[in-house]
């Protein structure tokens, strides 16, 4: 599971958008009346892969962002500095 700070997280997307990456993660309220994990992450930009990727249903933030950062390392391009932060 990551553990990040909040300094760590903001470098982190602002890597992500100095590569070409948008990631949105978000709580949806649905999910979390409803007592589904309610944690989505979307993947999207022009570096991201055609149709961009999504996570949902995480318990945690943190779960839905390490699902996101894994799911885009797994996809062509040089993603693996994504390493230093999984």
């Amino acid at each position: 599971m990551l553990n990040l700070t909040a300094d760590e997280i903001e470098t982190l997307f602002l890597d992500l958008g100095a590569q070409g990456i948008t990631l949105v993660v978000q709580i949806e309220h649905r999910r979390l009346s409803e007592g589904k994990g309610p944690w989505t992450a979307l993947v999207s930009g022009p570096a991201a892969p055609d149709g961009g990727i999504r996570t949902a249903g995480c318990e945690t933030f943190l779960q839905c962002l390490e699902g996101a950062l894994r799911a885009l390392r797994e996809t062509p391009g040089d993603w693996a500095w994504l390493d230093l932060y999984l």
